[in-house]
């Protein structure tokens, strides 16, 4: 009973221990008690790089329903999740390994937009960790 109770106290504080702004980056923000804290809005688009140096650019709402893509949007570790699915598609249609890019723009509590993650990483290449994310961009400063 009482490592149950730990871990319902400690699991919800785990954000701090990510460095950062975790209302942007998302990180150790599931579980905690950040309901209803913070406005996110933006947009998403990815590019695939075709191993014949082609480019694509996928709108996740080609794959997902509406609130689904609206989720997605704000969130590192889901934008990056996608990112993998797009590659295993593309690898499953035989269009052969491929480069994934994600192109976000992001609002947090009216601050100025900016990208969310570089758009200069691989995003398939990334693996999925419970650590800190280095190809997320840092939080805009308030106006």
């Amino acid at each position: 009973l009482g490592l149950y109770a730990l871990v319902q106290v400690l699991v919800p504080l785990r954000h701090f221990l990510y460095p950062g702004d975790v209302h942007w980056t998302e990180e150790g923000h599931h579980f905690a008690w950040h309901m209803m804290l913070r406005a996110k809005s933006g947009s998403l688009t990815y590019r695939v790089v075709l191993p014949d140096g082609r480019t694509e650019t996928v709108a996740p709402a080609t794959y997902l329903t509406p609130r689904q893509t609206s989720k997605l949007v704000g969130q590192p570790d889901c934008i990056l999740q996608f990112a993998h699915f797009l590659a295993a598609d593309y690898r499953r249609r035989g269009l052969g390994p491929v480069a994934v890019y994600a192109d976000s723009w992001v609002q947090l509590n009216r601050r100025p937009g900016r990208s969310l993650v570089s758009p200069t990483v691989n995003l398939a290449a990334q693996p999925r960790t419970l650590g800190q994310y280095p190809w997320i961009s840092p939080v805009p400063p308030l106006r």
